[in-house]
């Protein structure tokens, strides 16, 4: 007597094991879309942490504005020549007052 199925039942009348090319039709854990939803999941929290870290380093950079150019401009001092930092101060304090300004205007606007 050959046995080709086996299927163990329980009293409420599913199929708890089928031995029978590893196949359960009852109670299939599809794998594949619970892995897509996990990553899903993990992908909207890591979006929601970039934004937030995002906006901590933004405020602190703008909040922190002066002190970061004194030392940048400290920094400059050492490195370059006089007249070499003369002339870098010079561009890039007005790229800084452009740059503040715009980020200035385009935080008001947001504002409004």
């Amino acid at each position: 007597m050959d046995i080709d199925e086996i299927e163990v039942m329980t009293t409420d009348t599913h199929t708890v094991n089928t031995i029978s090319r590893g196949y359960n039709p009852i109670g299939i854990v599809k794998r594949g879309e619970i892995i897509e939803y996990v990553k899903n999941i993990i992908n909207v929290f890591s979006g929601i942490f970039v934004v937030f870290v995002s906006i901590v380093v933004s405020v602190y950079i703008l909040l922190q504005r002066s002190s970061i150019v004194k030392s940048l401009r400290r920094f400059a001092r050492a490195v370059f020549k006089k007249d070499t930092y003369e002339t870098l101060d010079k561009y890039f304090t007005n790229g800084n007052e452009v740059f503040f300004t715009f980020v200035t205007s385009q935080l008001l606007d947001a504002i409004i």
